[in-house]
């Protein structure tokens, strides 16, 4: 950009047509461990974790400060959207998140540090994905998430994987949580792929509930 004069080009922003980058998806048919698998179940566990997120400071680490912070959802501007899909728990309020886990039950260890699970366990969450490369800032993402949501107790692991090995686990129900764009999510492409998110489509959807 700074050198477009010198060089004889135009250097434009473009935005790309994706609800989220990254889409955070937490496995709601998760059997492996019975009592992760319920925890995942529970809205509040998936609101407290947005919350926890500190959506301004990953736009300034990732993305420069050019990406909008906001909930998951259609592109802005677009005809489907609505104000409150925005802001749906995207605020940061780490205080919002620590009351959701306690109505829970998931109580603090003896040092303050971990949460444990109503079997008496460390609550820890395993976090796969693969390497798809820095445009879409995942590698400065990760560490972040891991950050904030050990600040609220949820001990994180993270883990790139082989994309043929993600493929594999991903549909073999035994991913905890993944990262993915929530792409092709403007008007025309909701229009023409249909329900993205509802599972048992046949575009994609359902990461987040394979079983389903």
């Amino acid at each position: 950009k700074a050198n477009e004069k010198k060089g004889g080009y135009r250097c434009l922003l473009w935005d790309v047509p994706m609800g989220a980058m990254p889409d955070i998806i937490i496995n709601q048919t998760y059997k492996k461990d019975p009592v992760l698998g319920k925890i995942f179940r529970d809205k509040r566990f998936r609101q407290a974790l947005s919350l926890a997120i500190n959506r301004k400071e990953a736009n300034k680490v990732a993305y420069f400060g050019l990406s909008q912070p906001k909930q998951a959802t259609v592109l802005p501007g677009s005809k489907f959207g609505e104000p409150e899909f925005y802001t749906a728990y995207a605020e940061y309020s780490p205080e919002k998140a620590n009351q959701l886990l306690d109505e829970m039950g998931l109580k603090w260890d003896k040092d303050h540090k971990w949460r444990l699970r109503p079997d008496g366990k460390t609550l820890t969450v395993v976090m796969e994905d693969i390497d798809v490369g820095a445009v879409r800032g995942y590698s400065k993402i990760r560490p972040l998430l891991k950050e904030y949501w050990e600040k609220v107790g949820v001990k994180t692991v993270l883990k790139t994987i082989d994309p043929g090995l993600f493929g594999t686990r991903l549909w073999g129900n035994q991913l905890q949580i993944t990262l993915w764009g929530l792409d092709n999510f403007n008007d025309l492409a909701i229009q023409i792929l249909g329900p993205w998110l509802i599972p048992g489509t046949s575009y994609g959807g359902a990461e987040y509930a394979p079983l389903w």
